[in-house]
């Protein structure tokens, strides 16, 4: 059961973030690196005394957050440090990431390295390369975590379930411990307040001084008891749950898409609004045709590189296609039904990527739906192209000297234009 509990509560976790863009216009704040000198290119700090009093989306090389975060906080970063207070969410994609505040709600984090040593008011998710929760951490409920080694020296309020290499458990955990792990050792600090049921190639190590409230159950790896309908469940559940990250995916490189390119986006979506017909067939030309231009730019030296850049090309709005696909429909599906008010593009672009991912999941015509959108995707995005220059395409969303300002539709041109 396992497998089924960690599944399911993964996916119980990340469905909000769905739901957590901000309606509005007006309440979600960007902040990118400020046009600075080499030496502190792709910094972005906010500072001890600084108070952002709504949601916070930050892009950067090296990320620090010192100050309040009045909101939801999302970083996408190489390195990110977080020493000050965030009353909502946060959401964390890096490298390397600290967390040494508060965190009044949940914890996300997906990175390489992970060291927390402050407090989580509520859950935390998190997949990384190696994960260190220090004593005197705290989280207040639940901790799903996918590591490859894992120390866990702090406080938690109810269940630890882990997929892991290594696991350490040297602290305080409310509930029980579950999951699967090359080893598994309790130490001489370790408190249990509930079963540990482990499954692994080698029996769990439980030192002196360890305690373990419930019972302490092992199942070898590759030798889990037999239950009826257990494989079909859990078939359903992992499906779900790699349906969803791929949809997150997609939200996730969609946003990233309408910071750095907004402009390109909003041209991208005028076209396919105003030229359905021409954009599906410029889609439809290009992606049959690729192959047999990439094959004869192939036979000289030359032609080799110029048919990688026209792949590499194609390949990215390929990709991008979700975004301006979910802008259209999202808009489409929203029309008529906001009263006059200004959406976020965020989510009017993550209500369409979801239409959009329920549609190419549907069996047999789901296949037909994936050609349509990566058809319509690129052909906006040529039509886009060829009608904006290339400083244009590769815009960033800043103004003047400032690293900071909101992001909302009244910053396009293209937007309120019908």
């Amino acid at each position: 059961m396992n497998t089924l509990l960690r599944t399911a509560r993964l996916g119980l976790f990340l469905i909000p973030l769905l739901f957590l863009l901000p309606a509005s216009a007006s309440a979600f704040e960007v902040r990118l690196p400020e046009e600075a000198p080499a030496s502190t290119s792709g910094d972005v700090l906010l500072a001890e005394d600084e108070l952002i009093a709504d949601d916070l989306f930050i892009v950067g090389e090296s990320v620090s957050i010192e100050g309040t975060v009045d909101g939801d906080l999302y970083v996408f970063a190489g390195e990110a440090s977080i020493t000050g207070t965030v009353t909502g969410d946060v959401y964390v994609a890096a490298g390397n990431v600290v967390v040494d505040g508060v965190v009044s709600d949940d914890l996300m984090v997906a990175a390489g390295e992970l060291r927390v040593a402050g407090q989580v008011g509520d859950n935390a998710v998190v997949g990384a390369g190696q994960s260190l929760f220090e004593e005197g951490s705290m989280i207040g409920r639940d901790l799903v975590i996918g590591s490859g080694l894992l120390n866990f020296d702090g406080a938690l309020g109810r269940f630890l379930t882990f997929g892991a290499g290594d696991l350490t458990v040297d602290g305080e955990v409310g509930d029980a411990v579950r999951g699967s792990a090359d080893t598994l050792t309790l130490g001489t600090s370790a408190v249990v307040g509930g079963d540990v049921d482990f499954s692994g190639p080698q029996e769990p190590v439980y030192q002196d001084g360890s305690s373990v409230v419930g019972e302490k159950r092992y199942t070898e790896a590759g030798k889990a008891p037999a239950v009826a309908e257990r494989s079909e469940a859990s078939a359903v559940l992992i499906g779900f749950g790699k349906w969803l990250l791929k949809l997150l995916g997609m939200i996730l490189a969609g946003a990233i898409m309408l910071i750095l390119a907004p402009m390109s986006s909003k041209a991208a979506e005028e076209a396919l609004q105003r030229e359905t017909g021409k954009t599906f067939l410029v889609g439809l030309v290009a992606l049959f045709t690729f192959p047999l231009v990439a094959l004869v730019l192939m036979i000289t030296v030359v032609g080799m590189r110029a048919a990688f850049a026209w792949g590499a090309f194609l390949t990215f709005f390929m990709i991008m296609g979700h975004t301006f696909v979910g802008l259209w429909l999202g808009r489409l599906l929203l029309k008529g039904r906001t009263q006059g008010k200004p959406v976020h593009d965020l989510w009017v672009m993550s209500l369409g990527i979801l239409l959009v991912s329920i549609f190419v999941s549907i069996p047999f015509l789901g296949a037909f739906f994936s050609i349509l959108v990566a058809v319509f995707g690129v052909g906006a995005a040529l039509i886009a192209t060829r009608r904006r220059n290339l400083s244009e395409m590769v815009e960033a969303p800043v103004s003047g000297s400032s690293a900071e300002r909101h992001f909302s539709r009244d910053d396009s041109p293209a937007g309120d234009e019908e």
